[in-house]
């Protein structure tokens, strides 16, 4: 299926959200550490932020199972909230340097047209941009989050020194009209903290 997919558009001159682009780049991943994603994201990630529960992901029904690295992240909310603070953190947690620093500051937005804020497209919502796998929310501060089907926020805005987690249960997969009231009211939260921090 992956090897017959037809390129739409000229790399790098559009935005397409793809999951299958993130489940090739998780085969990349383990054919070039010799590690399945779950063993390197234990390793690399997971066993670095001061997780208190593992971390799965969903398995594949062929044989070899493989992750699901396309999606299907299972995590406590606590959890992803220490993920979320490494990256407010700049890639660094404890006094420990985990990510690099330029590929988070990167995750806020990149500055290339087609991935900023309101121009992504009818794959995209109005209000998000992309970068690094990364919706990116633009203003001054530059906030952004991770996005999960039926609700699931990952909201991280440095500069407010604020992370939120959200889990819900919405209906459907995806709703723009609940997202879009998600992220006005994490923006509000946010907002709200810091002003109080002042």
């Amino acid at each position: 299926m992956v090897s017959s997919a037809e390129r739409s558009t000229e790399a790098g001159t559009q935005f397409s959200y793809s999951t299958i682009d993130t489940q090739v780049l998780g085969w990349v991943l383990e054919s070039a550490t010799g590690r399945s994603l779950a063993q390197y994201a234990t390793e690399r990630l997971w066993s670095r932020i001061g997780a208190e529960h593992d971390a799965y992901y969903w398995l594949t029904r062929k044989h070899p199972r493989t992750a699901i690295g396309g999606g299907s992240l299972n995590a406590t909310a606590r959890d992803m909230a220490r993920l979320g603070l490494l990256m407010s953190r700049g890639g660094e947690l404890n006094g420990q340097r985990i990510l690099p620093e330029e590929w988070v500051t990167r995750s806020r937005g990149r500055g290339v047209p087609h991935l900023e804020v309101g121009a992504l497209g009818p794959s995209g919502y109005p209000h998000y941009g992309y970068s690094n796998k990364w919706w990116t929310l633009g203003g001054e501060r530059r906030p952004f989050t991770a996005v999960g089907i039926h609700g699931q926020y990952l909201y991280v805005d440095p500069d407010a020194d604020v992370v939120i987690v959200k889990t819900s249960a919405w209906p459907t997969a995806d709703d723009s009209s609940r997202d879009a009231e998600s992220i006005t009211a994490l923006r509000a939260v946010a907002d709200h903290l810091q002003e109080n921090h002042r």
